[in-house]
């Protein structure tokens, strides 16, 4: 299992790539209860045992990125208001 792919940030918010929101030993790991996926192409793999929040974007210079943030920032909050754990990914 290879641990450099999550980073805490601050307590209960977790950044990592694709293999840590795709690895259930991980999630578990770092008891991890939301993901917040920001990709192109999006996936809830584990729909039952996680929450998810999922905001197609692509990686393009003149996208206005601004426009998710209100909505990511929510699903931060009451995750971690709730004790949960986050892992926000790209």
């Amino acid at each position: 299992m290879q641990i450099d792919c999550i980073s805490e940030i601050i307590p209960h918010l977790y950044l990592g790539t694709v293999e840590a929101a795709t690895n259930k030993l991980i999630l578990s790991k770092f008891q991890i209860t939301h993901i917040l996926c920001c990709a192109g192409e999006l996936t809830a793999i584990y729909l039952e045992e996680y929450t998810y929040l999922l905001i197609a974007i692509n990686n393009e210079p003149e996208k206005d990125m601004f426009i998710y943030f209100n909505k990511a920032k929510e699903f931060i909050n009451e995750a971690i208001s709730k004790q949960g754990n986050v892992l926000v990914h790209w």
